[in-house]
């Protein structure tokens, strides 16, 4: 190891002193854990936020996976006389159905067939 090797040495322990450093400086003060802060968060978040009743909006590629159908299935069954299929909702050009809606139908399904 010659001179200059030490001195690079030296230089990048110095660097890496004041880099720690001031991490030391910018580290939030101890308090409640991480965890306990997000059920904070959560908590709080709950009592100001309306809860989402209807789910999520699917589009017609998602409900066919969803029911296990071809998209041009879930267009006939909107159309069966007993039991039929929800109806989109539109937003724009695009038809779109809502989570909760799909659920139901496919349990009214399901208890129909039990029977």
């Amino acid at each position: 190891m010659g001179i200059r090797d030490s001195r690079r040495g030296r230089r990048w322990r110095a660097l890496e002193n004041r880099v720690a450093g001031a991490l030391e400086e910018r580290a939030p003060p101890p308090g409640p854990s991480a965890a306990t802060r997000a059920d904070e968060d959560l908590a709080t978040r709950s009592t100001l936020l309306p809860v989402d009743t209807l789910g999520r909006f699917m589009r017609v590629q998602d409900v066919a996976v969803s029911v296990g159908v071809s998209r041009a299935m879930v267009y006939r069954l909107m159309h069966e006389p007993h039991d039929p299929f929800p109806a989109p909702i539109k937003i724009g050009s695009a038809s779109i159905w809502v989570e909760r809606e799909v659920a139901a139908w496919k349990a009214r399904r399901v208890e129909s067939q039990r029977l």
